[in-house]
């Protein structure tokens, strides 16, 4: 805002009734939409420009004289629904029109343009303040009334900002003072600092966790700005779950575990290099072949200097051989000439050529393919081909880090390997995820919702592993004596489903949604259900999160893994007779063990736990109140992205410098 446009609003001059939406209206009001059929349109309709004045386009149009501000970007006059919006001023004649700018000016009712801040233009009129969604060169014409543009009202510039920034799902503490460059700028005990937007629980981290986390501090703002502007680029990292080969292991490198990447920590960069496909020039080509032979060159040195190394450990040499093939040669292949960092994700698909660090949820996914998951009861780890050269392999000084979001992991790495190398690699970081903007409040309902999910890739199978059975067998005799309970499987149902689970689902009138559902309608699923029910086989952390994220009450079991999110009766409800029979941590050797036999068939104990649990909530909706707040509160404070990159920043920081 200009100097005197400033010194216009401080006066404090009252709001013209009937002309802008007041703060008491705390909710977005609708103002109509200001989108195009096809910005040709305007000169179809006649709309003749007639210059611009006090921050308004002046337009005349069949007859009439139109003041339209300019951040609503194109308009349309010719449809009515945008001609009769409140902030479009019409006149008979281009000087009455002028004068009524003139005269709003004056009294201090006219909208006057201050910044851009988070997608929305920020407008000063009398006491409040007020945000429009800024119009984009890609807008298009809308005729549903969600996709209208929105004002938001406060009574401070502060309020809106962060009001603005929330919608982005981004909190910020003390007074925010606006973006530059990627950063939220925020005063804070007469200091200013810099957070980088989308890093949710920034704020909330000690002065020392947020250098760590990337915040930026200086005395002023223009020192804070100076210091965005200046820093150096980030480190490149190659995030190599692109690979082919990591479709091997349930194409691991796109699952949302790994989402983090696109908010990657202060300094750093993930990037995906495949190799570039499709024709070029003789000069482009013949590049691509000598690029294509040193790949070739390097990968070949890499293999024999990993070979010689498990030799050398006393592994077998066709088992060695074998080891090596099950990296897959061509996915290594076609990883960069050069990268200074490699991200792998569950499974070291590496030779070492680059140095890496990796990121796992269990050591089962580390012996992949060897050992898999479900199938380690009573397994002799140790004896297995491939354990000698894993061990090697994450002993060489190519691996530079392990990092996971479970504890018992990090501890039976060090029990399983017996390898202080790879104990000072391992790193334990809780996993941090984003909260968004709606969740479930718990509000007074008719009905309690109960939401089970599957796996991200949507196995079938996956039904059995994540407690379906169990789930309908407890739905069935709760529905009489609660009848508000309504139950949706977010699931594909396995093809050999048992008969009276299919006449479970049909006669209590389950809702089964087995096809793919668009983001937006996922989220709106989510927020609309108040329990989420997982007696799983073991932790599934991003549902886990997801669900607590939302504010639902989670009601799980205690199968490995779960209880280091889940606090029972704090944070959501664990429902025991997992841990010992279906997974459990072998205490002699770390080892994970699984035994997934018994999920193919409903356990009468968990049965009966899952219907206490759910009939608990039920009876108490202070209960669920409270469990599902608590369970939000817990992932904005501890598992947030914020924390979450403070322990992969030390991690990448201590592998990058070797």
């Amino acid at each position: 805002m200009h100097a005197t446009q400033m010194d216009r609003h401080s006066a404090g001059q009252s709001v013209t009734a009937g002309v802008l939406p007041t703060a008491e209206g705390r909710e977005p009001e609708r103002i109509g939409t200001l989108r195009l059929h096809d910005p040709a349109e305007v000169d179809r309709r006649s709309q003749q420009s007639r210059g611009e004045h006090l921050g308004y386009r002046l337009i005349q149009h069949s007859g009439r004289f139109f003041a339209v501000p300019n951040v609503f970007g194109p308009v349309c006059l010719a449809d009515r629904q945008q001609r009769s919006n409140r902030w479009i001023l019409s006149a008979a004649s281009l000087d009455q029109l002028c004068e009524d700018l003139d005269r709003r000016a004056a009294e201090g009712c006219l909208p006057l343009h201050v910044e851009t801040i988070g997608g929305h233009e920020i407008l000063a009129c009398g006491d409040d303040y007020y945000a429009i969604e800024a119009a984009t060169s890609d807008d298009t014409f809308d005729d549903e009334e969600d996709a209208n543009p929105k004002v938001l009202v406060e009574r401070s510039l502060h309020a809106l900002r962060r009001r603005v920034l929330q919608l982005d799902e981004t909190e910020l503490p003390g007074n925010v003072l606006g973006t530059c460059g990627g950063y939220g700028l925020t005063e804070v005990d007469g200091k200013v600092l810099g957070f980088p937007l989308g890093m949710q629980g920034a704020g909330g981290l000690s002065v020392t966790d947020r250098a760590a986390a990337g915040v930026l501090l200086g005395r002023t703002r223009a020192e804070v700005e100076a210091a965005i502007r200046n820093q150096p680029p980030p480190r490149e990292i190659q995030y190599a779950g692109w690979l082919p080969v990591f479709h091997q292991f349930g194409n691991c490198g796109a699952h949302p575990q790994f989402g983090h990447v696109d908010v990657p920590p202060a300094g750093y960069a993930f990037i995906q290099t495949p190799p570039i496909p499709g024709p070029a020039t003789p000069v482009v080509r013949w590049k691509r072949r000598g690029g294509k032979v040193l790949r070739k060159i390097k990968t070949a040195a890499a293999m024999v200097r990993l070979g010689a190394a498990c030799l050398a450990k006393g592994a077998p040499a066709r088992e060695t051989v074998n080891f090596l093939f099950s990296r897959d040669v061509p996915s290594q292949e076609s990883l960069p000439r050069r990268s200074r960092l490699v991200f792998l994700t569950s499974v070291p698909y590496t030779f070492g050529q680059d140095p890496w660090v990796i990121e796992v949820e269990d050591i089962v996914s580390l012996l992949y393919p060897y050992v898999h998951n479900g199938q380690t009861a009573s397994l002799d780890v140790e004896k297995q081909p491939g354990f000698c050269e894993v061990k090697t392999l994450l002993e060489r000084p190519a691996c530079r880090g392990i990092i996971t979001h479970i504890r018992a992991t990090a501890e039976g790495i060090a029990k399983l390997f017996q390898s202080p190398a790879i104990s000072r690699k391992t790193t334990h970081v809780p996993m941090g995820v984003r909260s968004p903007l709606e969740y479930q409040r718990h509000e007074p309902s008719p009905t309690i919702n109960l939401l089970f999910t599957n796996s991200w890739h949507q196995a079938a199978h996956s039904f059995y592993l994540r407690g379906g059975l169990d789930v309908l067998e407890a739905f069935a005799k709760l529905r009489t004596a609660y009848p508000e309970l309504r139950l949706t499987l977010r699931t594909q149902l396995p093809h050999d489903l048992p008969s009276r689970y299919q006449a479970i689902i049909r006669d209590c009138g389950v809702t089964v949604l087995d096809e793919f559902l668009p983001q937006q309608e996922l989220e709106e699923l989510i927020v609309s259900s108040h329990v989420h029910l997982l007696p799983s086989a073991r932790v599934h952390i991003m549902s886990v999160l997801q669900s607590m994220s939302y504010g639902l009450v989670p009601i799980v079991s205690d199968g490995w893994g779960m209880t280091e999110y889940v606090d029972d009766g704090k944070t959501g409800l664990v429902v025991s007779g997992r841990y010992g029979k279906v997974s459990w941590d072998d205490e002699r050797n770390g080892m994970l063990r699984e035994d997934y036999a018994p999920m193919r068939r409903c356990d009468p104990q968990v049965t009966q736990r899952l219907v206490d649990a759910i009939s608990q909530v039920a009876d108490d909706a202070q209960l669920r109140r409270e469990l599902g707040r608590n369970a939000r509160h817990a992932v904005k404070t501890r598992f947030n992205l914020a924390r979450w990159n403070v322990g992969l920043k030390r991690v990448l920081d201590r592998a990058w410098e070797g």
